[in-house]
């Protein structure tokens, strides 16, 4: 019966130890730490380092400006749509700071992708269907064989037998 309350004893003992972290704990100095570190790897176009560093200041709780840091560097690291999910992460959480790069990012985007899906739907030149310039090219065809046909039947019809 001694064993039961020592076995409690240890399992909350286990469930304390589980509940605390197995790593040190960043503080929000180091998550802003991180955060200036990943800008200043941005300013020297380091763009992998800087968004391992903005990785781990998202990770450790660094606000609007590690997020904003971590989609500078996937934009620069040419995922933009990636930056924009950040950017609007960023926004969210200080939208004075970082709403109006959301929103331009956005219009920046968005263009782009209109302008793409456009020209695989159309085709052709300057916009016009590429079957839409073939039947007109078949029609043009036609107007020309019956026009060259008509006329030649009317000079056969005012000629008589003997002159043909």
């Amino acid at each position: 019966m001694k064993l039961l309350p020592a076995l409690a004893v240890l399992a909350s003992l286990g469930r304390a130890a589980a509940a605390q972290p197995a790593g040190p704990a960043i503080s929000t100095a180091d998550a802003q730490s991180l955060t200036q570190n990943a800008r200043t790897l941005l300013d020297a176009r380091d763009a992998e380092h800087a968004l391992a560093d903005a990785e781990a200041a998202v990770q450790a709780g660094g606000g609007a400006d590690a997020y904003a840091a971590r989609a500078q560097a996937k934009i620069a690291l040419n995922r933009p749509d990636a930056g924009l999910i950040d950017y609007a992460e960023a926004a969210r959480r200080d939208p004075a700071r970082y709403g109006a790069k959301y929103r331009a990012l956005q219009a920046q985007l968005q263009p782009k992708t209109d302008k793409a899906g456009q020209k695989a739907a159309v085709g052709g030149v300057a916009g016009i269907s590429i079957f839409f310039i073939i039947g007109l090219a078949c029609a043009g065809v036609a107007l020309l064989i019956f026009g060259f046909l008509f006329l030649r039947r009317k000079k056969t019809v005012g000629k008589s037998a003997s002159e043909l």
